[in-house]
């Protein structure tokens, strides 16, 4: 998990899970996968949220992916001002 602050206020959480990436021999299996690793992160966040992700009013809730093509959860509140 990865915490983002401005100004000393929480704005973003970033949260990986291991046993959702999966295990990938190759630089070309891991990039090939994106795709399907976004998906099991979509169903993984489905199974433990109790609401739909747009009536979430904290903020923000979703999955993503970085230019690396890592893909993770993220949490902006609202306080964040540049994910709005």
């Amino acid at each position: 998990m990865q915490l983002r602050f401005e100004h000393g206020v929480l704005v973003s959480s970033f949260i990986t899970v291991d046993d959702i990436d999966g295990r990938h021999e190759t630089a070309d299996e891991f990039y090939r996968s994106v795709g399907k690793r976004e998906d099991r992160y979509r169903q993984w966040l489905k199974r433990h949220i109790e609401f739909e992700l747009d009536q979430f009013k904290g903020g923000r809730l979703g999955v993503a992916r970085d230019k690396s093509e890592n893909v993770f959860v993220y949490l902006h509140t609202r306080n964040n001002r540049w994910a709005n």
